[in-house]
């Protein structure tokens, strides 16, 4: 079963994957991939609902990391290209320097810290709080803004949490669409996964690995910083921060991280 997926763009001398973070799904990313395509023409977008999320409902366990990637990897295997970027957001971003592990692949990864993580007081612990909380089915999207305002989350990602409801199956009403019963077991392996192993080891099988992160972020630990900048002095990484943006680099400063994916 492949996972849902949209190939925009008819060219493919270069095809960029986009990987959405957790509680995310594909169009995330779509207002951006379409804008990178009319500025570089020979490039298409491929956009994957990840496992659990969107319209990718029904693969088996483990939901992993690994599979996840494993899971892109069967979808870029069915299209033909000569060159591949990686493009992943959050969990998206482990997903990606996962797959980059088995693909020849510059990989861009978006304010996701490369090793193992302990949730606690950051934003997204307390999106999935709330997100936990929301009593469902509920009648329109609009219903959904007040119960996340209440739970303390800013407007533009309550604003962003409606864009994850869908009709529900039997009955009246609207629902999530990722399976909210597998994201525990999906976090929990986000948190465990170490891939600075691998980014400090990069062979010549990966051209580039780029990191950006917001400026504004609670992702990034000292410890995490710190092994930014020895990548960074080992030549193994380049690394960019968005000063204005936060977690959400692709929403928070569309147009600075446009010009650095499109750059030489």
């Amino acid at each position: 079963m492949l996972l849902a997926h949209d190939l925009l763009g008819s060219s493919r001398e270069r095809v960029v994957v986009f990987a959405h973070g957790i509680l995310g799904s594909r169009n995330n990313w779509r207002s951006f991939a379409r804008r990178m395509i009319e500025q570089r023409p020979t490039w298409s977008a491929l956009l994957v609902d990840l496992r659990n999320h969107g319209e990718s409902h029904g693969l088996a366990g483990p939901h992993t990391i690994e599979a996840c990637a494993r899971d892109v990897a069967e979808v870029l295997a069915t299209i033909p290209h000569h060159a591949l970027t990686l493009v992943g957001h959050s969990f998206g971003g482990k997903v990606v320097l996962e797959l980059a592990s088995h693909v020849s692949a510059e990989t861009w990864v978006l304010d996701s810290p490369p090793g193992p993580r302990v949730f606690g007081n950051h934003e997204i612990d307390r999106v999935l709080a709330a997100v936990y909380a929301v009593p469902l089915p509920l009648a329109t999207r609009q219903a959904l803004l007040p119960i996340l305002r209440a739970s303390g989350l800013s407007e533009p990602l309550a604003q962003w949490m409606t864009t994850n409801l869908r009709p529900a199956a039997e009955g009246s009403g609207l629902v999530w669409k990722m399976a909210l019963e597998t994201i525990p077991e999906m976090l929990e392996s986000f948190a465990a996964t170490d891939l600075w192993p691998f980014v400090m080891g990069r062979s010549s099988n990966v051209p580039r690995i780029v990191t950006v992160r917001g400026g504004k972020s609670d992702r990034w630990s000292e410890a995490e910083l710190k092994r930014i900048a020895e990548a960074v002095r080992a030549g193994v990484l380049d690394d960019h921060v968005l000063a204005e943006a936060g977690h959400w680099v692709h929403t928070d400063s569309p147009e600075e991280l446009m010009r650095l994916v499109l750059s030489p």
